[in-house]
Order: C-alpha cells, then structure tokens, then sequence
C-alpha cells in the first residue's frame, strides 16, 4: 500500500507532494527488507527445514529478485515509450503490479502474528537491550546502516554521474528515422537508457547473489575441512628438489597450513563481507578518479554486483546472530 501511494504521488507537479512520497516509499523499503525476510525465516522454522538451507533460500531470493529487476527495466523502458518519453510512466506500471502481489500475498501466506501477550513498547525495549548487550548484533546493525547508507547515495546518484560521463566532451549518437546524426548536447538524460542500465544492473546484482549460492555452497560442503587451527603431520625434515637445493619440509607445511588458514577464514560469510566491502570501497572510487563513462559503467556494474552478495550474506548473518522474537524490530 505505501509503495502503491508512492507511486501516486509520481504524478502531481508538486514538491509537498513528491516528498510525501519519498516518505512513504521510505516506509515501504524499511517493511520490504525487514518483514519479508522475518516471514521467511518463521516460515522456514515452522516446516523444519535444515538451518543450513537459509543461506540457499537468500541466494535464490536474490537472485529471482535481480531477475524480476531485469525484466522490469525491460518493461520501464517500454512503458516511457509508448508514453512519448513521459519519465512517470513506469510508475503507474509498477503500481498495478504492487495491487496484484499484495492481494497475491493476502491471499496465500500464512500469517506469522509473532508473539501476541507482548506489546509493542516492551518488543521495542527488548530490542534495544539486545542491540546494546550483544556487540555482534551491534556492529552487524552498524555495518548493514553503513552499506545500505552507501547504497541508497548510489541510487540516487548514479544517472548524474553517467549524464557526466555523457557530457563530459564526447560525443553521442542520436538515430532518427531519416538519417543517423551525431550531435553534442546538454541534454543527455535524453539519450542514456536508464531502463536498460538499470536492467544491466540488475542482471550484475543477480549474479552476484548467483556468486554468493556457489560460496555458501562450498562453505556448507567443507566446513570440516582444514580449519583455522588445524595443522598437518610431519612428512620429515628434509625434502631435496630437482635442483638439488635442500628445503625444509616444514617451511613448505608451514606455508600450505598459512594459506590454507587464511582461505578458510576468508571462506565464511564474515569473510566473503570483508571482500564484499573491499571491492565495493574501490568500485566507488571510480567516480571520484574518472568521469569516463565506460569506466564508470564498469565500476557500477561492479558495485552491483556485490550488492548481490551484500543481501544473501547479510540474510545469513541475521539469521545466525538476531533472535526470532525480535527480529523485524531489530533490523527496523
């Protein structure tokens, strides 16, 4: 209903108005990534499914989200055409797609009502005191404002970076019905295909929840190989090469079990979101260094890419750290 409203609201010449439904879209996104994600893991518990499957279910959720988010580029794209170009008309699709889920999700989920003899005001307390006792669910609270925070600068500036790299002295090519002119101009916007870059975008995010099935896979399937303090037996205390040079053996174990200690703590969802964040600090970096449209795409493309990793492996992490009870308040 919110996001419904929001998009409403598209569609008066209004400031009062158009802030109403940042608002309101506001509302609707902090419902999304929270409501959504406790139903599924209540649900998920109810029927007894393996705990270990969680991750899985994120993968493919995000994964059948970005695909969505493709097709719907597609169809935003096509909808500002057959609007003669008018930039709202994607909204009113989306509202009758919003009426349609919703009465979808009224209809076949199963209510999850949560604990009823408590009120909202102790839930909230509850909540508090475990975000402020517990500094695991604190730093995951800080690193998910932090990422997100991040994410929605980059929603809203990313087509203002790219109408730079459009107008930053080259050229664009306009093709009309009669012949194919190159011209500069300082309307650009008009020219860049936000559907389809929204849609490759998309298509990166979907990957990388793709990516992030294939890691959780491998983590669940070699949890008990090599672990951070395991160590290997001695073989003996030389080993000759072909050269003749006499090594240590043990230099070599030495090296294999550092390595191999080191992947395996990389190979853990804190670990996959150290490199998650890492790529993501240099693919940010781009825009800051180059105005070069290609390398701007690249490095948004990037970006969303590890969004794609970001959703699933955070789903993970909440799962392990926050208590069912409290789980929507918390991530609220």
């Amino acid at each position: 209903s919110f996001y419904t409203l929001s998009c409403a609201t598209k569609f008066f010449n209004n400031f009062e108005v158009l802030m109403v439904g940042r608002m309101l879209s506001g509302i609707a996104t902090s419902i999304l990534c929270s409501a959504f994600e406790s139903w599924m893991v209540a649900e998920h518990n109810a029927r007894g499914f393996d705990q270990s499957w969680v991750g899985e279910t994120f993968s493919y959720m995000n994964t059948l989200n970005g695909l969505a988010a493709i097709v719907s580029g597609f169809m935003a794209q096509l909808a500002v055409k057959h609007a003669d170009g008018h930039p709202v008309a994607p909204f009113g699709l989306a509202a009758g797609f919003l009426v349609v889920g919703s009465a979808i999700v009224a209809l076949t989920w199963r209510e999850n009502h949560g604990d009823k003899a408590t009120t909202s005001g102790r839930q909230l307390k509850e909540a508090f005191h475990i975000i402020f006792s517990n500094k695991n669910v604190a730093f995951i609270g800080l690193q998910q404002a932090l990422f997100e925070g991040t994410m929605y600068i980059f929603v809203f500036m990313w087509s203002p970076a790219l109408e730079l790299g459009y107008s930053n002295g080259e050229e664009s090519k306009m093709i009309s019905q009669s012949a194919t002119t190159t011209v500069l101009s300082s309307h650009h916007h008009h020219l860049i295909p936000y559907g389809i870059i929204f849609a490759c975008f998309m298509m990166a995010s979907s990957l990388g929840s793709t990516i992030f099935g294939f890691i959780d896979s491998h983590i669940r399937g070699h949890k008990n190989h090599y672990p951070a303090d395991a160590t290997l037996p001695a073989v003996g205390d030389e080993a000759v090469d072909n050269s003749n040079n006499v090594i240590k053996a043990d230099d070599h174990l030495g090296r294999f079990v550092s390595v191999s200690n080191i992947w395996y703590r990389l190979a853990t969802p804190p670990g996959v979101l150290q490199i998650v964040f890492l790529v993501s600090t240099m693919s940010l970096l781009v825009p800051v260094l180059s105005s070069s449209r290609k390398w701007l795409m690249f490095a948004f493309v990037m970006f969303e890419l590890c969004v794609g990793m970001y959703w699933p492996l955070l789903g993970v992490l909440r799962t392990q750290l926050l208590p069912e009870g409290h789980r929507a308040t918390i991530i609220n």
